[in-house]
């Protein structure tokens, strides 16, 4: 028979595998902050969508069914009220503060118009700050950022 050679293959060391492991564990923790604040940066922008939506379909139900809305912000959300009754509410996204006023309540007329013009703002936990502004009669509301 013949002699089994042994060949001498190059491979990874024990040693090898852990430095790159870690290498690569310390590289995904950098990562990991950079992509929170960017999902919240993104959640924020989102809830902003969503509100001038809400109040779009504010004015239009107040308008087709000729009742009059009422959009009424909270410390940790807003809600959509027909009448007494509430119909839609929304939180306010991780990061995003509202600083309450004495009357925070927006009422839109049978006509779709708002009867109680507002500025409503939110702090965002980074310090920016956002202004929503609900102009008399039938503008739309615009968000101002600071």
């Amino acid at each position: 028979m013949e002699k089994l050679r042994c060949q001498n293959n190059p491979g990874f060391t024990l040693v090898e595998l852990l430095y790159v492991l870690s290498l690569v564990s310390v590289m995904s923790l950098l990562t990991v902050p950079i992509l929170n604040k960017s999902y919240d940066s993104v959640q924020i922008k989102l809830f902003f969508q969503v509100l001038e939506e809400d109040t779009l379909y504010i004015q239009n139900t107040a308008f087709s069914e000729e009742t009059k809305m009422q959009l009424t912000f909270t410390d940790d959300k807003y809600n959509i009220k027909r009448g007494k009754h509430t119909i839609l509410s929304r939180k306010l996204p991780k990061g995003l503060h509202f600083r309450g006023i004495s009357d925070n309540k927006i009422i839109y007329n049978k006509k779709g118009k708002v009867e109680t013009p507002r500025t409503i703002t939110f702090y965002e936990s980074s310090g920016q700050k956002y202004k929503v502004i609900f102009p008399f009669g039938t503008g739309r509301e615009y968000i101002e950022k600071e």
